[in-house]
């Protein structure tokens, strides 16, 4: 039970919702209203006015399992550890959900297993394997296909040193061959050594990193096996230090390649290394990298926006292209997407254009589709304007090769109708060499021509031309 003082819970947590600004304050505010334990449902409701949206029930009780221990209490004197952890799993949260729906191409709400393990992979990197094995071993339908809200946990429980002593019993396994360096007590000045760091690639620094870890690896090891074999005080001192000397450099080449992988994730601008690499930084804690990912942060924000915007412009549908140009407004990025943001906004008008085409026809009145129909003997470019018709319709030529014949389809009511054909008219389904049969057939006639003879034919020819534009357009 919560036990605040002096107020109901849930009156505290208004309350306290109009002070917080920040993980800092809202952590002081709970440990100073509340006296005794708290749920899940009111941590995750404060931390929820802290960062917009917050996290699900279920990272919430993740979180204070993983903080305060397995009996799913949230502890007040552990209540900035909670918020701490509530904000690591946020960002992982924000940029997780958006790679499971690119995964999620048919938009079911879920994704193969094989496409999980991308997931891990692009979530946790390097490290994604123990992550994945322990997800599988606790499926209980191994194989079958994944939701967003079986994964969204595992995801965020990112495999990492608990502590680094634990790290080095673990990784001494694979590394027992790499060779020995002898490790400096100030591990900084092996970033400048003669091999002059800024001349290398990022690649080779972090190849020379990860070879500086494993032998820190290595003496660390060797540091904790004298421990057990000292004989006095003395010994064990000095096989502490070394020890103690050893963990920090380990710790030091982490932060150094951690740091080095996401300078190279920004340099590259690639999304699937970037996402990663700025969750490993928030993990690890690396310092001096506060600059380096806020800049990375923005430019995720900004390659998600524009590949919103670019799968928008693939779809050739208004409203998501509308929801993309929202959303690089909102995101303040029309300067950094001016060239894409201008190709949008030009094919929305043009779509904009062919849905009001679509809208003349089907604002057409009865009488109007009634007096086309009526025509015993029509002029040419009327017969020829609703061949053309029927044609992007679906329509084989030779139902309208005789008036009779289009008649009978300008008449058809319920499904088969003319205005309702037009409505669900899909333009992916029409076939190039079509386009351009009704192309042929409209080139014969000047729109002014048309008008002037029939205007419900002349609403039909608009559209026509409209629509064999748009297919033209996606065929290229």
């Amino acid at each position: 039970m919560s036990g605040a003082t002096g107020a109901e819970p849930h009156s505290v947590l208004l309350s306290l919702h109009k002070d917080v600004s920040c993980l800092e304050d809202a952590s002081q505010l709970m440990c100073a209203r509340y006296n005794g334990d708290i749920t899940a449902q009111e941590v995750g409701e404060l931390y929820a006015s802290v960062r917009m949206g917050g996290v699900s029930l279920r990272q919430v009780v993740a979180t204070i399992s993983k903080v305060c221990g397995k009996d799913g209490v949230a502890k007040n004197s552990k209540m900035s550890n909670i918020f701490l952890e509530l904000d690591r799993r946020y960002f992982i949260v924000e940029n997780a959900r958006w790679e499971f729906s690119m995964l999620d191409g048919c938009r079911e709400g879920r994704i193969s297993e094989r496409n999980a393990m991308k997931l891990f992979k692009t979530v946790q990197g390097s490290r994604f394997s123990g992550g994945w094995s322990l997800f599988q071993k606790k499926r209980s339908n191994p194989g079958s296909t994944v939701t967003w809200e079986e994964i969204e946990v595992p995801l965020c429980e990112i495999v990492s040193d608990k502590d680094l002593e634990d790290d080095v019993n673990a990784k001494m396994d694979v590394s027992r061959e790499a060779p020995e360096i002898q490790i400096k007590q100030n591990s900084n000045t092996d970033h400048q050594d003669t091999d002059t760091q800024q001349e290398l690639s990022s690649e080779e620094k972090i190849s020379k990193a990860v070879k500086r870890e494993q032998a820190a690896l290595r003496q660390a090891r060797e540091a904790k096996q004298k421990l057990s074999a000292v004989q006095n005080d003395q010994e064990r001192g000095a096989a502490e230090e070394s020890q103690r000397l050893a963990l920090l450099a380990v710790r030091d080449e982490k932060h150094f390649i951690l740091r080095e992988r996401l300078q190279k994730a920004v340099k590259l601008e690639k999304l699937n290394e970037l996402v990663p690499a700025v969750a490993a930084v928030r993990q690890e804690d690396v310092p001096n990298c506060s600059e380096l990912v806020t800049e990375a942060e923005e430019l995720i924000k900004k390659l998600r926006v524009a590949g919103q915007l670019k799968e928008a412009m693939t779809a050739r549908k208004i409203a998501e292209l509308e929801a993309g140009l929202g959303a690089v407004k909102r995101g303040g990025l029309e300067r950094a997407l001016v060239t894409i943001v201008a190709q949008a906004n030009t094919l929305l008008e043009k779509l904009r254009r062919l849905e009001q085409r679509k809208r003349a026809v089907l604002e057409l009145s009865q009488r109007v589709i009634a007096e086309l129909k009526s025509y015993s003997q029509p002029p040419a470019l009327v017969h020829q304007v609703m061949i053309a018709t029927f044609l992007l319709l679906g329509s084989p030529e030779k139902e309208t090769k005789s008036w009779h014949g289009t008649q009978i389809l300008i008449g058809k009511t319920g499904k088969t109708s003319l205005k309702r054909r037009v409505s669900e008219c899909n333009v992916s389904n029409i076939p190039r060499a079509v386009a351009q049969r009704v192309t042929t057939i409209l080139s014969r006639y000047e729109f002014t021509n048309v008008q002037d003879t029939s205007l419900g034919c002349a609403v039909f020819y608009s559209w026509a031309e409209g629509i064999v534009e748009e297919v033209q357009a996606c065929s290229s």
